[in-house]
Parts: structure tokens; sequence; C-alpha cells
């Protein structure tokens, strides 16, 4: 096993359904509608298609020091972007848990014929 693989590897036993943060900071950034979250990885995963537990505040991108789109190493700094979320809502030291979005399935288009003349 290389030395990348060791430190790198993603956790299979880790529950992607739900995680927990603690915030380190808030800010939002004129122009964009999202707020920034920096916080702590305190225990599960992180991933883009979370939401905040009992809201309708989504997880709209997740960077981290070991990746992007998902974050799954505890003590990682993370930083989220949360479409319908404020700055004013969070404060430092809070802890804030995530689960799954429950994404509505979506009926499949029919497929049209490509009629080349």
């Amino acid at each position: 096993m290389s030395l990348v693989t060791m430190a790198f590897r993603r956790d299979k036993s880790t529950d992607q359904t739900r995680g927990k943060i603690k915030i380190l900071k808030t800010d939002e950034f004129f122009g964009i509608d999202e707020c920034c979250i920096i916080g702590k990885l305190m225990a599960g995963a992180v991933t883009e298609e979370m939401s905040i537990s009992g809201t309708d505040k989504r997880i709209v991108s997740v960077e981290s020091h070991f990746g992007d789109k998902v974050c799954t190493k505890n003590g990682a700094q993370v930083v989220l972007m949360v479409s319908g979320a404020n700055k004013r809502d969070y404060e430092y030291g809070q802890e804030v848990e995530f689960e799954k979005a429950l994404t509505a399935t979506v009926a499949a288009k029919p497929k049209g014929r490509i009629i080349i003349a």
C-alpha cells in the first residue's frame, strides 16, 4: 500500500448519510446567494447532497484539504457553501448537524428520434 493511499483513502466505515460540524466562521460574499461556513468536521461525513437537519438549507459545495464534494475525515477543516442560509443564523462554536437530503425522483423524459435528411 502506498503512502498516498494510506493518507487520502476514504474510510468506508463512516456513515455518509449524516454529519456534524463545529462552526469556526461564517461569511457572505457580494454577488453570491450562498452563505460560506468554515467548520471542523466532528462526526460522520459532509457531502454536496446534504441539508441542515430540520431545514431546507442545502449544501451547494464542499471543499477541504482532503478533497472536494465529500469529506469523511474527522477533525478536518471544511468550507461549505450553503444555499438558503444567512451569516447571522450561525455563531462561532455552534454545532450543526447535516443529513442526506431527500431528492424527488424525476420522471424520465421520452427520448425523441433524430431524423437526418
